[in-house]
């Protein structure tokens, strides 16, 4: 089957099905690696047990957008010249 004919019929899924589709795909090219895997694992669940402490404290949405602009707004990779 050519790859334009997969691909009219992969658009045409629901996104739930697609975003899967995407993630299979993209598993072929860099299959994980379960030492990698583990290690972002310990360090979600870490991350999660310090929420709410003072280790890691929550930043409201709005305040972090604006820290991050700031922070990018110069950068080219993050301007629309750098969006291709």
């Amino acid at each position: 089957m050519k790859a334009s004919v997969l691909l009219d019929e992969a658009v045409s899924l629901p996104v739930e099905e697609r975003a899967h589709l995407v993630d299979c795909l993209l598993q072929t090219l860099n299959p994980p690696d379960a030492t990698h895997a583990a290690a972002w694992a310990a360090m979600a669940r870490r991350r999660l047990d310090e929420l709410g402490t003072e280790k890691l404290r929550l930043c409201p949405a709005r305040r972090c957008s604006r820290a991050f602009s700031s922070v990018t707004k110069n950068d080219f990779w993050f301007s629309s010249r750098g969006r291709g």
